[in-house]
């Protein structure tokens, strides 16, 4: 993921903001249907662990966050409970891994402007927020709800997200 972060914030693709919104909210509303639906098929909530498809999520995360800054902790938290890791294992893994994510992001875009490389910093922010408020009060919900409440709430979370994101494109 920070392979990929880097490297789209140095090759910034010249999309529409919409469509990267857009695509970023289709995505994570499509995952949080997926996780739900997986839900309801496999009742006793025991997933076999699949390393290859944390591969997979953590490339579309970290395309996410080099071209639109967002998107990063819904798809891996997701990305990983489709995977088959304990929900509240992948609450503090993405806390942790959104962190770093975000610092290395913020730190490439400082390398790349003292190269001499124009960058658009208005990305900077959202680089920084996510991972910051992330780290801050994750630790704490994860220690103080149950892991049942977790595994509805994250895919209905995602998208509840990916819904406000699709009707805030049209206001």
């Amino acid at each position: 993921a920070i392979f990929i972060s880097v490297f789209l914030a140095y090759y910034t693709l010249k999309l529409p903001t919409v469509y990267i919104k857009a695509y970023v909210a289709v995505l994570v509303l499509m995952m949080g249907v997926v996780v739900i639906l997986k839900l309801r098929i496999k009742k006793n909530h025991q997933y076999s662990f699949k390393p290859k498809l944390l591969v997979g999520f953590s490339v579309i995360a970290g395309f996410n966050k080099g071209i639109g800054g967002g998107g990063y902790g819904p798809i891996v938290t997701m990305g990983q409970i489709y995977s088959g890791i304990y929900e509240k294992s992948a609450t503090a893994i993405v806390s942790f891994s959104e962190s770093i994510v975000s610092m290395i992001g913020i730190l490439s875009f400082f390398l790349l402007q003292n190269f001499g490389v124009l960058i658009d910093l208005v990305l900077l922010p959202s680089l920084f927020t996510g991972g910051f408020f992330a780290a801050l009060i994750a630790p704490y919900l994860v220690r103080v709800f149950p892991n049942k409440i977790w595994r509805v709430f994250i895919p209905i979370y995602a998208i509840g997200l990916g819904i406000f994101c699709i009707i805030k494109l049209f206001i």
